[in-house]
């Protein structure tokens, strides 16, 4: 049994341990907080007092899917398929049954090496520490925490002696290749590869591209949508449609070469609607085209 104050971040905390348990509590100045210590020591000496509460029990999966569904209306929806991905597939196997409170630093870096034992790549195990370094902030400014003991994991993140990844893209004459064989053998896509090999964009922006976004005097597109897990959202660059609306000034010009500009415009039909590259290519068309190419097995046999 125990009651300590401690100075962290500019203000004085209490710490309590008692039958197992852990409390931690943000006070502020320190003569306050040692009246208050000297309060619970003497109820601790009495048997008055109950550390028990719901958010010393509550357990890491079910803050964190709170926590998640509370930021949904301000996080993009990619940004939320990054995290739920981690969650399911990574922390909450590992951490889900603990109680947020009683996770402590060596539990972090333990995790973080089991996800490289997996052997996962270096950015993918920083992209899932990143995420339950996030829920942990969250849990600090929720008092659950006196500190977030996920946070600065980069040493364990070091590549050592793993070499770097290697970038491979297309060469002049494979582009060629791709370009030349998807107007002979899947012409309702020449207008797409070729659009997505001269101008850069992303697989959800090309999806997501419409007629009006195309400057065709001027030679360029304004980039302005995504399409993530079939919904429509701002392009990685920009801010989330909650905190930011979407203006020609705020959206990502993408130049459009002569020859990309030519095969949109023989693709273009007065019944293409949102559809871009061909006239049949319609909204529910466009959602069959994004669940094919954003899963997983799609994108590594591309």
């Amino acid at each position: 049994m125990g009651v300590k104050i401690r100075f962290w971040k500019g203000a004085w905390w209490i710490v309590v341990h008692h039958g197992g348990r852990r409390k931690t509590k943000r006070i502020g100045d320190r003569e306050t907080a040692e009246r208050v210590a000297r309060a619970i020591r003497e109820k601790l000496a009495k048997g008055d007092l109950d550390l028990t509460s719901t958010s010393d029990t509550e357990t890491f999966r079910a803050y964190a899917t709170t926590w998640l569904g509370t930021m949904k209306g301000t996080l993009k929806a990619s940004t939320v398929a990054f995290y739920e991905g981690h969650l399911e597939r990574h922390v909450f196997p590992a951490l889900g049954i603990r109680q947020v409170a009683s996770l402590r630093r060596s539990d972090c870096r333990e995790f973080v090496t089991r996800c490289r034992a997996k052997g996962l790549k270096v950015t993918t195990v920083r992209g899932i520490a990143r995420t339950l370094s996030t829920i942990l902030t969250q849990a600090v400014e929720d008092e659950l925490l006196p500190a977030n003991p996920a946070l600065r994991l980069g040493k364990y993140l070091r590549t050592a002696d793993e070499p770097e990844p290697e970038v491979s893209p297309f060469t002049r004459d494979e582009a060629a290749l791709l370009v030349a064989t998807a107007r002979v053998r899947f012409p309702d896509w020449y207008a797409w590869v070729l659009c997505g090999l001269r101008t850069g964009m992303r697989a959800g922006e090309l999806l997501a591209l419409q007629w009006g976004d195309i400057n065709w005097r001027h030679g360029f597109i304004q980039v302005q949508r995504n399409l993530v897990r079939g919904q429509l959202t701002t392009p990685k660059n920009h801010p989330a449609p909650a905190r930011r609306p979407v203006t020609a000034a705020s959206c990502r010009p993408a130049a459009l070469a002569p020859a990309a500009a030519r095969g949109l415009a023989k693709g273009r039909a007065p019944e293409a609607g949102l559809g871009l590259c061909v006239g049949y290519w319609n909204g529910a068309r466009r959602l069959e085209c994004a669940e094919s190419l954003q899963s997983d097995s799609r994108r590594r046999g591309a």
